[in-house]
């Protein structure tokens, strides 16, 4: 079987970095079929979750099926499921109450962090590491995501403009 499709990008991510991740997401379904993105919402961690779990339809977020005792998500929420599975996946975590906190709004970095852990890309080593150059100005070799931005940058997930 041979599937060709196109990638058609959001008409207000022209020249954004979120533009090709964005445009492969809605070929996948992860993303809504619609003309506009709007890059300056808000993106919440649950409402992130939930279009992570969709995506494991294509064979990226995997948990081990275990329920998780989440004190701030109720099993009569719609979002519990997706929750469940990208918390089991590792691709998010609790807090030391184990809240999930479903409605804190993400940062640029924690959206991309999720990105990055719920395609579950395999490790990078330590040369490939050191040899990929960060191109933002705000992520340094030291901060607290810079091997995920680099994990970003080798996928193709991101790319500087």
């Amino acid at each position: 079987n041979l599937k060709i499709f196109s990638l058609t990008s959001y008409q207000d991510l022209q020249n954004h970095w979120l533009a090709p991740l964005a445009a492969r997401l809605k070929a996948i379904h992860v993303l809504p079929e619609e003309s506009l993105f709007n890059p300056q919402a808000t993106v919440t961690r649950k409402t992130m979750a939930v279009w992570l779990a969709m995506s494991s339809n294509e064979g990226s977020v995997t948990g081990n099926g275990a329920l998780r005792e989440i004190s701030d998500v109720p099993s009569s929420d719609p979002g519990f499921e997706s929750i469940q599975k990208v918390v089991n996946a590792g691709v998010f975590s609790l807090d030391s109450e184990g809240h999930f906190n479903p409605d804190k709004k993400m940062n640029r970095i924690e959206a991309l962090a999720a990105v990055v852990k719920g395609c579950n890309f395999s490790s990078l080593s330590a040369t490939d590491l050191a040899a990929i150059r960060i191109p933002f100005s705000d992520i340094t070799t030291h901060h607290w995501a810079s091997t995920i931005v680099k994990q970003g940058l080798k996928n193709g997930i991101i790319k500087p403009l």
